[in-house]
C-alpha cells in the first residue's frame, strides 16, 4: 500500500501580504490610540493595510474561501479570538483598578501620601489650577515635588502640573518673572500664588547643637495655595500715606516696593489712599507704616469708623522716629497698647549696629512655622510697646527682646545724641515686647490687629533678611483671616540607610547566587519529569 502525501504548490507572496495587511490595520489602530492628534499619519497606515488585503486577495482569489472555509483556518481564529479576549479582560481589569484603585503608605511619616484635607479640595476644584515647579532635573527636591503633584493630579482632573528646570527654560523662567530657583507657582484663571523653597523644605540650621530632621511641608504650601487662588477673592489692604509714610512703589532703602511684590506674589490687592479721602467699602486691611507727621481729627475719626463700625483690620508699624500723638492716643485708646517713646540698644551690637535687634518668639499662629524653621528676624531702631488688657480685645504678645537689651529715654534731653552706656536714672533693662496680636471680642468680635515696635523691618534694606518678609506676610496673612486655611503637619525626611556587615553581605550573595538559581532548576527538573511519565 503506498502513501500519497500532497504537496502544497500555493504561492506564498499572498499569504505575506495578507499578513502585512493584518499587521497594517494593527498598526493603524495603535498608532491612532497613542498619537491622536496625528490621525492623518493612522488613516494613510490603514489605507496601506486595506490596499495590501486587496491585493493579496486578487492575487489568489481561492485565499479568502480558504480562510473561511478551512479548519485550520477556525482554528487559527479561535485562538486569535481567545488571546483578544484574555487581552481585552487584563485591559479591563486595569482601568477598573485605575479608576478603582487602592493604595498604602507605608513610609512612617506618610511621605508619599496626601491628607483627606487635600483630598476633599481637590475633588471640590470648581476651576482649572496650574502648578508650574522650578526645580533643576535629577535633584532629589524635584523627585519628591514631582511626586507630591502627581498625587495632586490622581485627584482631580482639573489639576495639572509642569517641572520646568530654569537652567533649561530660561524663557519660561524668565516670562513667568521667577528669581529664584525652587519657586512653586500656584495659577487659576488670572490669581497667582508664589511658593518660595524655603516654605516647602525646612533645612534644620547646622550650627545648632541639637541637630534636628529636616521637614517636608510641600502639601501645606500648595494646598494653602489652591485655596487661596480658587476662593475668587483678591484680598485688599490699603496703605495710609499723606504723613510722610514710605511709598508702597518707593524702590529707595526706606521704600516699600519690595513688600508690594511680596503681597502682590500673595494674591493681595494692594495699594495707598488717603484718609481724607475716605477707605473704600472692599478693603479688608488697613496699613500704617512709619508716618512723621500728625494725623488730623477727621483722618482720626475714619480709622474709628473702619475698626469700631466696619470691622476693619488694622496693621501698624511704628519705629523711635514716629511722633504722632493723635495716632498714638487712637491706638491706646481702641487697643489698650502704648508706644513707648524709646530706642532700644543692643550692648552685642548685633550686625555692627548698636540698634539693631533679633526679637525672640512668643506662641502665637504668625511666627508658629518661623519658630519651626528656626528662623530669625532682624529690626532696627526699635521701640518697645506696653500693653494693657482691655475688655474687648484679647491681646498676645509674640515678640519680645532678650533680657540683654536696654531702652535709651529722654533722648531729647541729651539733644538726640545717643550713648552706648547703660544710665541707670533714665534708662530701663529689658526684656520688651516689640509686637503684638490682638482679635476683637464682644462688640469689638470680628476685627484684628497687629502692631509693631519697628518699621524698617519691613522696609527693602532689610525685608530680605532672616524671616522678615515671612513674618510681615503672616502677619497680613492672619489679619485677612487664612491663616488656619490649611494646616497641615510638616512631614519629617529621614534617610535610613542599610548598613550591613560581612557575615550579613555573604549571606545575601550566596541567596541570589547560588540558592536563587538551583531553585529554579528544581523547580523546572520536577516539571520535565512529571511530563516525561505522562
Amino acid at each position: 500500500m503506498t502513501t500519497t502525501t500532497r504537496i502544497d504548490r500555493s504561492p506564498i507572496a499572498p499569504l505575506l501580504l495578507l499578513l502585512a495587511g493584518l499587521t497594517a490595520l494593527v498598526a493603524a489602530a495603535l498608532w491612532y490610540l497613542m498619537f491622536p492628534s496625528k490621525v492623518t499619519i493612522a488613516w494613510s497606515i490603514l489605507g496601506v493595510g486595506v490596499a495590501l488585503l486587496v491585493l493579496a486577495f486578487i492575487l489568489s482569489p481561492s485565499l479568502l474561501r480558504d480562510l473561511l472555509t478551512s479548519r485550520k483556518s477556525w482554528l487559527w481564529i479561535n485562538d486569535v479570538l481567545l488571546v483578544l479576549g484574555i487581552i481585552g479582560i487584563g485591559v479591563l481589569l486595569t482601568h477598573i483598578a485605575h479608576r478603582r484603585n487602592f493604595r498604602y503608605d507605608f513610609t512612617r511619616d506618610q511621605l508619599f501620601s496626601i491628607s483627606d484635607k487635600t483630598i476633599k479640595v481637590m475633588r471640590g476644584l470648581k476651576s482649572d489650577v496650574m502648578v508650574t515647579a522650578f526645580y533643576p532635573t535629577g535633584a532629589i527636591e524635584t523627585g519628591m515635588i514631582k511626586d507630591l503633584l502627581e498625587e495632586y493630579k490622581r485627584q482631580s482632573d482639573r489639576f495639572q502640573y509642569k517641572i520646568v528646570d530654569p537652567r533649561r527654560d530660561p524663557v519660561t523662567t524668565k516670562a513667568m518673572n521667577v528669581t529664584q530657583v525652587g519657586t512653586v507657582i500656584v495659577q487659576c484663571e488670572t490669581s497667582r500664588k508664589d511658593i518660595f523653597e524655603h516654605e516647602i523644605f525646612i533645612r534644620p540650621n547646622p550650627y545648632l547643637a541639637r541637630q534636628e530632621t529636616p521637614k517636608f511641608q510641600g502639601e501645606q504650601a500648595i494646598t494653602s495655595a489652591i485655596v487661596n487662588v480658587t476662593s475668587g477673592v483678591r484680598r485688599k489692604i490699603q496703605f495710609v500715606k499723606g504723613h510722610g509714610e514710605p511709598g508702597l512703589t518707593v524702590f529707595n532703602q526706606r521704600g516699600l516696593a519690595g513688600l508690594h511684590q511680596y503681597l502682590i506674589k500673595e494674591n493681595f490687592d494692594a495699594g495707598e489712599v488717603s484718609l481724607t479721602e475716605g477707605v473704600s467699602t472692599d478693603t479688608q486691611i488697613l496699613a500704617i507704616v512709619a508716618p512723621e507727621q500728625a494725623f488730623h481729627p477727621g483722618e482720626i475719626s475714619v480709622l474709628r469708623e473702619f475698626v469700631n463700625t466696619r470691622k476693619g483690620h488694622l496693621f501698624v508699624a511704628l519705629d523711635q522716629r514716629t511722633k504722632c500723638p493723635e495716632l498714638l492716643k487712637f491706638l491706646s485708646d481702641t487697643y489698650g497698647i502704648w508706644f513707648n517713646d524709646e530706642l532700644l540698644i543692643n550692648p552685642q551690637a548685633a550686625m555692627q549696629s548698636p540698634t539693631a535687634v533679633v526679637p525672640e518668639y512668643q506662641y502665637h499662629r504668625i511666627v508658629q512655622d518661623q519658630m519651626q524653621r528656626n528662623s530669625g528676624v532682624l529690626m532696627d531702631g526699635v521701640r518697645g510697646l506696653n500693653v494693657e488688657n482691655k475688655e474687648n480685645w484679647t491681646s498676645t504678645p509674640f515678640l519680645r527682646s532678650s533680657d540683654g537689651i536696654f531702652a535709651k529715654r529722654n533722648l531729647l534731653a541729651n539733644g538726640g545724641r545717643v550713648t552706648l552706656a547703660f544710665d541707670p536714672q533714665n534708662d530701663v533693662r529689658g526684656p520688651f515686647t516689640l509686637g503684638v496680636a490682638l482679635e476683637g471680642k464682644g462688640v469689638a468680635s470680628g476685627t484684628r490687629a497687629v502692631l509693631f515696635g519697628d518699621a524698617d523691618f519691613a522696609s527693602n534694606v532689610l525685608l530680605q533678611v532672616q524671616g522678615n518678609g515671612d513674618l510681615l506676610m503672616n502677619a497680613f496673612n492672619w489679619l485677612a483671616g487664612q491663616e488656619e486655611m490649611i494646616s497641615i503637619r510638616p512631614k519629617s525626611v529621614e534617610f535610613s540607610p542599610v548598613i550591613l556587615d560581612q557575615d550579613a553581605a555573604n549571606r545575601i550573595l550566596i541567596i541570589c547566587v547560588v540558592v536563587a538559581p538551583l531553585l529554579v532548576l528544581l523547580i523546572g527538573g520536577g516539571v520535565w519529569w512529571s511530563r516525561r511519565r505522562v
